[in-house]
C-alpha cells in the first residue's frame, strides 16, 4: 500500500504543535550518517523553522526547512516519544 503524502502546510502544522516542547532531532546527512540533537522549536517562518540546540552550546540555534521534513531528511520527535515525521 502506498504511503500517504503530506503537504507543506500539514508539516508546518505538526511543527507548530511542538513549539515550546523539548524535541529530539534526527538529521540524515547521507551515506549512513545521522546526527542527533535535543532542542526546542523556537520560531516558525514562511519556509523555515528555528530550533535551539541544548546539547551543543556552540551551535546555539539552527534553522531547518519544511521541505527537509517532508522529504524525510529531518525527523522531529517529542521527548515523550510521539514522532512527527513525513
Amino acid at each position: 500500500m502506498r504511503k500517504r503524502c503530506k503537504t507543506l502546510a500539514e508539516v508546518r502544522q505538526e511543527i507548530e504543535e511542538l513549539m515550546g516542547y523539548k524535541v529530539d532531532i534526527k538529521i540524515d546527512r547521507g551515506r549512513n550518517r545521522t546526527t542527533n540533537y535535543r532542542g526546542e522549536v523556537l520560531a516558525l517562518y514562511p519556509s523555515v523553522f528555528a530550533v535551539s540546540i541544548d546539547d551543543n552550546p556552540k551551535m546555539g540555534r539552527m534553522t531547518m526547512s519544511y521541505a527537509d521534513m517532508l522529504c524525510g531528511k529531518i525527523v522531529l520527535s517529542n521527548a515523550k516519544g510521539k514522532t512527527q515525521n513525513a
